[in-house]
């Protein structure tokens, strides 16, 4: 487990520390930004490119991020999503990537204001 905050901070100083890297993205099952920001979504969109077991995704505090960067971040095989305080995503956007997601057990959209009751509603109907 390694903070992406962290990673953020690093990935900016040495170049070294990415092929380093490749070797353990691949392993990961659980990615968790504390606070998610336009270099941390960066660094979760490698990792998610590159890892295919990752079960567990959580961005909180995402804030006015653009939802075309969350969008990329997400895999279709996380099992356990966390997206709060988003002011950007949409419940069309959110439909779109639950629409690939088979093993999904867990969603939490605490706080992300632009997503209504009827959007949850859509969503829940997905098979």
């Amino acid at each position: 487990w390694m903070d992406v905050e962290d990673v953020a901070r690093l990935e900016g100083t040495s170049k070294g520390l990415q092929a380093q890297a490749e070797t353990w993205w691949k392993e990961m099952e659980e990615v968790v930004v504390d606070k998610t920001s336009i270099q941390t979504l960066q660094v979760v969109k490698t990792i998610a490119k590159k890892c295919k077991n990752l079960k567990k995704l959580e961005l909180h505090r995402v804030s006015r991020l653009e939802e075309t960067y969350i969008q990329q971040c997400v895999q279709p095989n996380v099992q356990r999503l966390t997206i709060t305080m988003s002011r950007k995503l949409t419940g069309k956007t959110l439909h779109a990537m639950l629409r690939d997601m088979e093993h999904l057990e867990l969603l939490d959209i605490s706080g992300c204001t632009k997503i209504t009751h009827m959007d949850v509603e859509r969503c829940l109907q997905l098979p």
